[in-house]
C-alpha cells in the first residue's frame, strides 16, 4: 500500500496500486482528491469531467466519478 497526503487536511491516506486518473474521496475531509502522479505519489483536486471551470467535487458526483479506495 502506497501513502498519500490530503492536500486539503493533510491527513496521511493509503492507497492500493494507485494509476493516474484515479479518484477518491479523503477519509478525514471528504476533499475530492485526483492522483496526478505515481512516482512519487501525487493527489490534487479533483473536478467534473464535464466542467471546464473545474468545478470541485460535489454530491452531485456518481459513483463511477469516485474509485472507492
Amino acid at each position: 500500500m502506497e501513502t498519500a497526503v490530503c492536500i486539503d487536511c493533510g491527513a496521511e491516506i493509503g492507497l492500493n496500486r494507485p494509476r493516474e486518473g484515479d479518484r477518491l474521496a479523503c477519509p478525514n475531509c471528504g476533499a475530492g482528491l485526483e492522483v496526478i502522479g505515481t512516482g512519487p505519489l501525487e493527489l490534487d483536486w479533483a473536478y467534473a469531467e464535464n466542467d471546464d471551470a473545474g468545478q470541485e467535487y460535489g454530491e452531485e458526483w456518481t459513483e463511477q466519478e469516485l474509485r472507492a479506495v
